[in-house]
């Protein structure tokens, strides 16, 4: 089992986050809860330098703050290190249905379970470590 560091928005996020991280057989270590994407994105290049060490998972909404989860990505993480997974809802998390919280995907040539539509996620870099 492999544990993360997780990094979220707030509370909601949090909860998601830790569900779809247990879907796939991982545990959570610290959580790093900021307070919305003002205090999460400022932090984001110490996160990403800490997980060059172990394993991080950040969970951050896209809104209305790019025109796809790829642009987003380039403005606020643009060299990820090879320990850093960044998931970004299509718009926020709290649009996601219910009925999504099983939805099955084909990811990277492998049946993988997602809490949300593939289509909603930007899936930079894969869940297994």
């Amino acid at each position: 089992m492999t544990f993360f560091t997780l990094a979220t928005e707030g509370t909601l996020d949090t909860a998601v986050a830790q569900r779809l991280l247990s879907e796939h057989g991982h545990g959570v270590g610290p959580v790093y809860q900021r307070g919305g994407k003002t205090q999460l994105d400022p932090n984001l290049p110490g996160f990403n330098n800490a997980a060059r060490f172990s394993p991080w998972f950040i969970l951050r909404d896209l809104d209305h703050d790019a025109e796809c989860p790829p642009d987003l990505l380039r403005e606020i993480c643009p060299n990820p290190t090879d320990h850093l997974i960044l998931r970004i809802p299509v718009r926020e998390v709290e649009t996601w249905s219910p009925q999504c919280l099983l939805h099955r995907t084909e990811v990277q040539g492998g049946d993988v379970e997602f809490p949300v539509p593939a289509e909603d996620l930007i899936d930079c870099f894969p869940l297994h470590s």
